[in-house]
């Protein structure tokens, strides 16, 4: 799907009934360009569920899932081939879930495929599962059959499950082929509430989407494939959590279910993608240890310090109790927003994998890409968090199903965007129609209908979705006379009297005109520490171990930037953990806290031209030495230098450079 299509079924999905001519009006297209566009749309969408009736551009309730499910899908046009691996999957969801006997005849008639198509497809999940400790074998009796360990057979459904939803068709097409019913699903969802309810949990609203479709999978297996197995917990006991006997109760009509498989479950909803919930581990003083090991080694690592320590300790436990359950049990924990978060956000998520060593001496091996990400999220939503900016002209809130660390960084990402909006919170969409609150706008990563302006953000803002945004906000607002007199009250509210008239001409004006930058969308420069060629040094004397910090801090004192009593603590620091200190390979980064005597923020490149021998016998030709900001602004700074570092032709053109001048174009062009 074309970009600018993609950018009109939002609206459609935003509004779901918005005329041609404001679409048209907020793209700069014209009305039969709309039109062109909304019957390549529906090309793709099942159904055509998108209409044009009276000019106005409809959608029904039906067809908004499926229209927002295609416009995520990441980039899977090729229908053929995306019909096959759902129909696969779909094979595999029944031969995990039913006990009859499948053979090729009676999948070719359960899915509308032939004889040989249905072997294609056998052979081929047979060299998906070649690797690994289950198996699809065949009998003539019993057709064919998944074998293995109970345990990696489970966790092999749930992730097939998760696959299947997370689709355009996945859902309809379990219906349609009768591998569950919509009265299962229905009922599912309401003891997830009662659940909720009485053990004080909050799911997110993903959770509460997607865990009816996996408990009742679950429940098909256990009760087609009643065998006897078990699994150890050792370091939890879980039966003897609160938590245990009201999930056990709660599926208590279901006779067929055994003490494995109601265990299974509890671990099922405990552990489910970034919930947040009361509950505690029976070693929680053990983790409680961990977080503050955990948010210690972050500290030291970005020289900076948090706001609310207390309360971001407590987020942190909160998501990584259930982590620590997926992650003993082997649950495959799923992130979208792995890879863009790693490739925009690579040195916090490369500080956080470092930090996270506490958590992994807990559950025996290393966390994964996908949970690192999530704790990495927590840490930077906080780095950014702010003070509420008291002059807010419009009132907004950000909604997402996705999680709370999603939602936050997401809502710390449109603060920093629109200073002039007073953003209430990030809630779950559960949380907010159970709420009343008055807002101008809503941004949400699904479709959802209000009275507000709701404008669908996807839940990472790249800079490209930032311009977007910004010029789509701007556009709104100039369309929206509501809004433009809310903002012109505001604007001459303190200039109202007649001696002022002129005044309140000019405001009213520059609001009208609006910023030049924010309509081209230009971010503002939020680097913190600016280079300049006084913070490059470039020594071609030989250093000592012991005089490398004293020599590298030494502009920094001379610039006032940083009081003796601060030299002193970085060396304190330095030479017992310089090891801990990097921002590149043998790139060190002395650094103290802000309060231990930072005038003001501050930074010194050092390149030594005869490499400085440290204790662990390797030479190092650069050092960077930091006096960090109280309000972490210099954390973007140590980003991109981390980038230009992970670099090596960059790391060699720093090493070769001749003059501060040429370092500095170095660093200018990056």
């Amino acid at each position: 799907m074309k970009l600018m299509d993609k950018e009109v079924l939002n609206f459609i999905l935003a509004h779901q009934e918005i005329s041609l001519e404001t679409v048209g009006q907020l793209l700069s297209k014209k009305e039969e360009e709309i039109r062109k566009m909304i019957e390549q749309i529906n090309s793709v969408l099942p159904g055509g569920s998108i209409k044009i009736q009276d000019n106005k551009i409809l959608v029904s309730g039906a067809g908004i899932e499926e229209s927002f499910d295609m416009l995520t899908l990441q980039e899977k046009s090729f229908l053929q081939e995306y019909e096959v691996e759902l129909r696969r999957n779909l094979i595999i969801y029944r031969l995990l879930t039913h006990h009859d006997p499948s053979s090729l005849q009676q999948l070719s008639e359960q899915f509308f495929v032939s004889r040989n198509t249905a072997f294609t497809d056998i052979k081929k999940i047979k060299e998906l599962f070649r690797h690994d400790p289950i198996q699809l074998s065949y009998s003539r009796k019993g057709g064919y059959q998944f074998k293995g360990p109970e345990m990696i057979i489970r966790n092999k459904l749930i992730q097939i499950t998760r696959d299947l939803i997370k689709t355009v068709y996945g859902k309809t097409k379990m219906i349609t082929f009768h591998l569950l019913s919509e009265t299962d699903i229905h009922l599912m969802r309401e003891k997830l509430e009662e659940i909720e309810h009485n053990i004080e949990i909050q799911l997110t609203d993903e959770q509460v989407n997607e865990l009816p479709y996996i408990l009742c999978a679950i429940l098909a297996r256990a009760k087609n494939h009643p065998i006897e197995w078990s699994f150890q917990m050792h370091r939890y006991d879980i039966r003897n959590t609160k938590e245990y006997p009201v999930i056990r109760d709660a599926f208590q009509d279901y006779p067929f279910l055994k003490e494995p498989d109601l265990i299974y479950l509890t671990l099922q909803i405990l552990s489910s993608n970034m919930i947040e919930s009361a509950f505690r581990l029976s070693d929680s003083d053990e983790i409680s240890l961990a977080v503050d090991r955990f948010v210690d080694r972050l500290k030291s690592k970005l020289a900076i310090g948090f706001i609310k320590e207390s309360d971001l300790k407590e987020k942190i436990l909160l998501h990584i109790q259930p982590a620590i359950f997926r992650n003993l049990l082997g649950f495959q924990i799923n992130n979208p927003l792995k890879t863009k978060f790693i490739k925009d956000h690579g040195f916090i998520y490369q500080v956080v994998s470092e930090s996270a060593a506490p958590f992994e001496n807990l559950i025996g091996h290393a966390l994964s890409p996908e949970e690192r990400v999530y704790l990495s999220m927590i840490v930077l939503g906080w780095m950014y968090q702010t003070k509420e900016n008291a002059k807010s002209i419009f009132k907004a809130v950000v909604l997402c199903h996705n999680g709370t660390s999603i939602s936050k960084l997401l809502l710390e990402n449109l603060k920093e965007m629109f200073p002039d909006f007073e953003f209430i919170g990030a809630y779950s969409f559960r949380q907010f129609e159970s709420r009343p609150i008055e807002v101008d706008f809503i941004f949400t990563t699904i479709p959802y209908k209000s009275k507000a302006t709701t404008i669908v953000v996807p839940p990472f803002l790249e800079q490209e979705s930032r311009q977007q945004l910004k010029k789509l906000v701007q556009k709104l607002l100039d369309l929206d006379t509501k809004k433009k007199a809310k903002g012109i009250v505001y604007a001459i509210k303190d200039f109202i009297p007649t001696d002022k008239m002129n005044l309140v001409e000019e405001t009213v004006k520059t609001f009208f005109e609006g910023d030049r930058k924010n309509e081209t969308g230009e971010e503002s420069d939020a680097s913190g520490l600016k280079l300049t060629e006084q913070n490059i040094s470039i020594l071609s004397y030989e250093i000592s171990w012991e005089e490398v910090v004293d020599t590298i801090f030494a502009p920094l004192l001379e610039r006032n930037a940083i009081e003796p009593c601060y030299l002193k603590a970085v060396k304190s620091a330095f030479y017992k953990h310089y090891q801990t200190m990097l921002i590149g390979p043998d790139v060190y980064l002395p650094h103290a806290r802000p309060d231990e005597g930072v005038n003001y923020p501050d930074i010194q490149i050092v390149l030594f031209k005869k490499a400085v021998m440290f204790p662990n016998h390797r030479p190092v030709s650069l050092m960077v030495a930091l006096a960090p900001s109280a309000d972490n602004s210099h954390v973007l700074t140590l980003s991109k230098l981390n980038d230009i570092f992970l670099d090596s032709k960059a790391l060699r053109q720093i090493k070769s450079a001749a003059s501060p001048k040429q370092l500095l174009k170095i660093f200018e062009r990056r």
